[in-house]
């Protein structure tokens, strides 16, 4: 009884934080390099902001421009897009701090 509480209290701690760093698929539309323009599947979450970076291509990128569901990001993987490819767009990794 008591193991299945805790289980159950730890999903619903757990869920949305899981929620909130699920990865987002995007669709390129528009390379003109270093510049990339991908099409989002859903709504922008609200941290992708003019300004802030973002993993795409297995590395680093930056949002320069926010219309509607498209972002355009600069990366220095872009070589690595193709017109018509389906990415993953993820909130990057903190950064270790310390020492």
């Amino acid at each position: 009884m008591m193991r299945t509480f805790a289980a159950a209290v730890l999903l619903v701690a757990v869920a949305p934080v899981a929620a909130l760093a699920a990865p987002m698929n995007a669709k390129v539309a528009v390379i003109d390099k270093p510049h990339v323009c991908l099409v989002v599947s859903a709504k922008p979450e609200a941290w992708m902001k003019k300004g802030a970076n973002i993993r795409v291509f297995g590395g680093k990128a930056k949002i320069v421009n926010i219309v509607g569901d498209t972002l355009c990001v600069t990366s220095p993987n872009s070589a690595k897009a193709k017109v018509g490819t389906t990415v993953t767009l993820e909130k990057p990794r903190p950064n270790a701090a310390g020492c």
